[in-house]
């Protein structure tokens, strides 16, 4: 298991903020400076065992864009640190670290291209293509990273959709980032979508590689900053 503490992204001057409510899928209120405001949350998930009333957030300010004057990128959970809520910047630092080599079992590959709406990218390895499918893992349950944190049919479909490139002879990954530091590993949140623990386990025993990697954030110079702590951290099935 290789532990490293790389700071990829630093994405300015932070903010930070006080949970109030989750108003719906992608917006939050919050308290900015002792002023109520809302604030634009990349991920679509539940996040019922990170995000509660009281909690102590982390804002970007948005400029201009949409109704929201704050982009939500992270929140202190119990003691193990700041996780990274923002499933976009997901993406965004583990293309960063696969262009560094700083994921052991990935160095020598690049990414060709993505697909943003599916979390799927084109990579390659040593001269042989295959695919990516990215999924973000920010429940905490049992001390563990865990994924899904509610029912996703699409998560389904796009697990069915790596199977089906696996089948025809791709090299395929289904890589979970654990988006909360200090976890003992990444399992599966079965009891949230059995359907899906299942194809998942069946993805593995047809050769769908399921990999996970540790990140976490921290202030550095008032800056929010992503770090990748763990580039292969346990998985549990």
């Amino acid at each position: 298991m290789r532990k490293t503490r790389v700071f990829s992204v630093r994405l300015g001057k932070v903010l930070p903020c006080r949970v109030i409510k989750r108003l719906n899928r992608f917006t939050v209120s919050v308290m900015v400076n002792d002023e109520y405001a809302k604030a634009y949350l990349a991920n679509t998930g539940r996040l019922d065992t990170v995000l509660h009333e009281g909690s102590k957030g982390y804002c970007l300010k948005r400029d201009g864009v949409g109704k929201t004057k704050y982009r939500l990128v992270g929140v202190k959970v119990k003691d193990l640190g700041i996780a990274v809520l923002d499933t976009l910047l997901h993406m965004r630092v583990f293309e960063e670290y696969v262009s560094k080599g700083l994921i052991g079992w990935l160095r020598g590959c690049k990414i060709l291209s993505k697909n943003v709406r599916v979390n799927k990218s084109m990579f390659e390895c040593y001269g042989m293509r295959g695919y990516v499918e990215l999924k973000s893992a920010v429940a905490l349950v049992n001390s563990y990273a865990a994924y899904p944190d509610c029912p996703t049919l699409r998560g389904r479909r796009h697990v069915r959709d790596l199977l089906s490139l696996t089948l025809r002879g791709f090299k395929t990954f289904l890589i979970f980032v654990a988006a909360i530091p200090k976890v003992k590993g990444f399992k599966l949140y079965e009891e949230r979508d059995k359907v899906l623990a299942e194809l998942i386990r069946e993805a593995l025993r047809r050769g769908v590689e399921v990999k996970a990697i540790g990140i976490g954030a921290s202030i550095v110079n008032s800056n929010f900053s992503i770090y990748l702590w763990n580039d292969s951290l346990k998985v549990v099935l």
